[in-house]
């Protein structure tokens, strides 16, 4: 039997197919992974979930809230970008409530996320943020986020390619014993 491993090149490793010298910056990563494209989806499908759920159903309860407010700026995709910036910067600095980095206490408050985004804006792009059109489909809990999965596995594949030896953790697969 052939080893299956035997199709990995061994020229390149690592990132590939892209002009190094564009590449200066660790945002200069992110976007060759998460793409134009990759926004758009986002972007255009938080923006008809968000008008959909909130501004058909009943136009003088969203009229009369903080939808209204949301129909006068639609998500853009520098929106987009700020909101996952906001949600990494979330993991590195950890609090126990979202409110607390926008908090007037010196203490607790993030001016860099503060400066970024009010709260405000930040939870109606949280409630708005959607992937794919509702469909229901019985068994597959996954068929919102397998589109975007795969484009994101397409940009993975396209610009970085992994070695033969690959360290797996411990940590990264369940273990439900004792």
């Amino acid at each position: 039997m052939k080893n299956k491993l035997s199709n990995f090149p061994k020229d390149e490793i690592g990132l590939i197919d892209f002009d190094k010298n564009l590449i200066t910056k660790e945002i200069d990563y992110f976007e060759l992974l998460f793409d134009d494209n990759i926004f758009s989806i986002i972007v255009n499908e938080s923006n008809r979930y968000f008008e959909e759920k909130y501004l058909k159903k009943d136009k003088t309860y969203a009229r009369s809230t903080w939808q209204y407010q949301f129909l006068k700026k639609k998500i853009s995709k520098n929106d987009m970008k700020d909101f996952l910036a906001i949600l990494l910067c979330f993991s590195v600095c950890e609090l126990p409530q979202k409110r607390m980095y926008w908090s007037d206490n010196p203490i607790l408050k993030q001016i860099y996320v503060t400066s970024i985004m009010s709260r405000y804006r930040f939870e109606m792009i949280a409630a708005a943020l959607h992937l794919k059109e509702d469909i229901v489909e019985m068994g597959n809990n996954l068929t919102k986020i397998i589109p975007f999965m795969e484009l994101l596995s397409k940009n993975y594949r396209k610009y970085y390619r992994i070695d033969q030896e690959i360290c797996i953790d411990e940590s990264m697969i369940e273990f439900k014993g004792r």
